[in-house]
This record gives C-alpha cells, structure tokens and sequence, in this order.
C-alpha cells in the first residue's frame, strides 16, 4: 500500500502491472492491469474485479516459459474468453 500511495501522490503512471492489487478498486487517476499468473483457467475470476486490464505472459506461449513464442490459437482463446463479458 505504501508504494500504491507513492505512485498515486508523484502522479508518474496512470497504470500499474500488478498480480494482487487488480482486486481491489484502484485509486483515483490509476488503473491496474491484472498479471501474474493470469491464464485462460482463471480469467473469469479476474473480469469480477475492477480491473479492466489484462497482461498475459506464459499463457500466451507455447510452451508456457517466459522466453517461448506467443502462440495465436492461445491468443485467440484468451479473446474469446475476454468477448463473452462485453
């Protein structure tokens, strides 16, 4: 929370990457993009929150490591999923 804050009061980002926070409603001027172990499992759970945004690493690869090529049918079933809720 306390480097929440500090963004928030230095007015330097109107986005932050983050794995826990997209939970809870962002501050004033800020919004969160939801990361860190997000997948097409687990989605769903994150379009109940606030967070509006999403960072998918691992999930988009094949295979899933951080170094792996984006893979577009992995792609294209994350935006199937994001599709439904609109």
């Amino acid at each position: 929370e306390e480097k929440l804050a500090a963004v928030v009061r230095h007015q330097r980002a109107d986005r932050i990457l983050t794995a826990t926070a997209w939970k809870l409603p962002p501050p004033r001027g800020l919004q969160f993009i939801a990361g860190g172990g997000l997948d097409a499992a687990n989605l769903r759970e994150y379009l109940v929150s606030p967070c509006r945004e999403f960072h998918f690493g691992r999930a988009a690869r094949v295979p899933a490591t951080t170094t792996a090529a984006v893979d577009a049918a992995r792609v294209r079933e994350l935006a199937r999923i994001l599709r439904q809720v609109e």
